[in-house]
């Protein structure tokens, strides 16, 4: 058998794939008492640290955080014990490195020694994400798509998609408004979605006495270019006139989109959450065909009318 080149096990370490460290426990009673002893590549490529900044260090000093959630424990016990431990996925933040979700598998070496394996999987998790959330939206538009199908009045689709969003989407609270004829102003109807009454009462009070004028406020703003808006806190608004009528609306996030008879504005759907929201755009993408979906429902309506 041929002998084995130097540092043949230590080239394979350097260059796995996934993040090895090994820790030394050298007090068996105080987990805070593991002590770095290797490090390779690939750890300082998953935390974002430079291995030289902890080598030769407690866990106490490199990952004051490791010790407090308890993951320096469950390793220390991985020493001791002699028993590997898949410890499955962990998110983890530290001042030190950059918050992840890691997938992490803990296995004895002799001596009271621990070697923690682990991958940053975050970028996995967002593109995972990322599919059933366009999956969920697709399927809340074939939702929305059946219902405006399977009915001819178009309040029943206006109340039914209301329920249909807020219930996917989380938002506590949605409205309809009305264009008026003669296209350039909107009214407030009795059509809403709303998880707690008493949260919102002030605001549904304010609203259905609040008329809009093209290009005003939230609905006057859709009705103006047809799109979708979003607004991240209404309360800091400049074109939010309902938020000048009292000092607390019980609203922040919000976004509309409009219901769409051919090229014109019919109504216009509007949306609210207390918490300040970030815009996002993939909704506002499906809300806008979801408003196309419910315009045919208008064009039904219409053509049965009188």
């Amino acid at each position: 058998m041929s002998e084995l080149p130097p540092n043949f096990y230590e080239s394979i370490f350097e260059h796995l794939h996934i993040g090895l460290k090994v820790w030394k426990l050298e007090d068996p009673e105080d987990p805070g008492s593991l002590r770095l002893i290797a490090s390779n590549l690939a750890a300082s490529g998953a935390t974002g640290v430079k291995r030289e900044l902890f080598l030769g260090k407690t866990i106490s000093e490199a990952f004051p955080d490791a010790v407090r959630d308890g993951l320096a424990a469950a390793w220390a016990e991985v020493a001791t014990n002699g028993k590997a431990k898949d410890m499955g996925e962990i998110v983890y933040s530290d001042p030190r490195i950059r918050e992840g979700v890691f997938s992490v598998f803990a296995f004895p070496l002799p001596d009271n020694t621990v070697a923690v394996a682990f991958e940053n999987i975050t970028r996995r998790k967002w593109e995972i994400a990322a599919v059933e959330r366009k999956a969920s939206f697709i399927h809340l538009l074939q939702k929305v798509a059946v219902n405006a199908n399977e009915t001819d009045s178009s309040d029943v689709a206006f109340q039914e998609c209301l329920d249909d969003v807020c219930k996917h989407t989380g938002w506590p609270v949605g409205h309809v408004y009305r264009v008026d004829p003669g296209g350039d102003s909107l009214s407030p109807t009795a059509l809403w979605h709303i998880d707690d009454p008493e949260q919102f009462r002030t605001f549904r009070e304010v609203t259905e006495r609040t008329p809009f004028d093209r290009g005003a406020g939230l609905p006057g703003r859709v009705l103006a270019d047809g799109e979708p808006h979003w607004i991240i806190d209404v309360m800091e608004d400049e074109n939010f006139p309902r938020a000048r009528v009292v000092e607390d609306l019980g609203v922040k996030g919000a976004f509309g989109f409009p219901v769409m008879l051919r090229r014109e504005v019919a109504a216009v759907l509007e949306f609210f959450s207390p918490e300040s929201k970030v815009p996002d755009h993939l909704l506002l993408d499906v809300m806008q065909q979801v408003g196309i979906q419910l315009g045919r429902v208008i064009e039904r309506e219409r053509s049965r009318a009188p």
